[in-house]
């Protein structure tokens, strides 16, 4: 059981390294790896799922600025990333779920994409700190606020916990 864990391990590497075979080509310039592979259509945007896209386009009003699909090293697959004009990054899961939405530096998000119960405890706690990163996990929601206190939510939108 061990070698076959090893030998796992060792194949995983040996492929995940083999991605730039032109030594003359600095460690700047390379190629996206196979982990963050950039493919575009046509029209230099990535065709994202439709329940990303009408995520995007009923909680955010800004444009979005580019987008590219990425193959993720877990299980989960291949995943998207969409990028919009005021800096703000949203991951999805291959069907289209959101996974994270980050703002950019000293930006907010907004919080209308949670589930009724977390927005209700922001405005009843945090009214008026922004938002800075929401991430969906199989545990639950993560939110990193404007004030650097980390709030954790269970699957069910309960809170449990805040951290500084």
């Amino acid at each position: 059981m061990m070698k076959k864990y090893i030998f796992c391990i060792i194949a995983g590497m040996a492929t995940w390294g083999c991605g730039n075979s032109n030594p003359e080509q600095s460690s700047t310039d390379k190629a996206p790896s196979a982990n963050s592979e950039v493919r575009k259509s046509s029209n230099e945007e990535v065709l994202i799922p439709k329940l990303a896209k009408d995520f995007v386009k009923e909680h955010f009003t800004t444009a979005v600025k580019n987008s590219r699909e990425k193959k993720s090293p877990s299980s989960s697959g291949t995943f998207f990333e969409v990028n919009l004009m005021d800096g703000i990054e949203i991951d999805f899961d291959a069907q289209g779920n959101w996974i994270e939405v980050d703002a950019a530096k000293d930006g907010v998000i907004p919080h209308s994409f949670l589930p009724s119960s977390i927005q209700e405890y922001l405005k009843t706690n945090f009214n008026g700190v922004g938002l800075k990163n929401a991430d969906k996990t199989i545990q639950g929601f993560e939110l990193e606020l404007t004030n650097d206190l980390d709030l954790y939510f269970d699957e069910a939108g309960m809170f449990i916990r805040q951290e500084k």
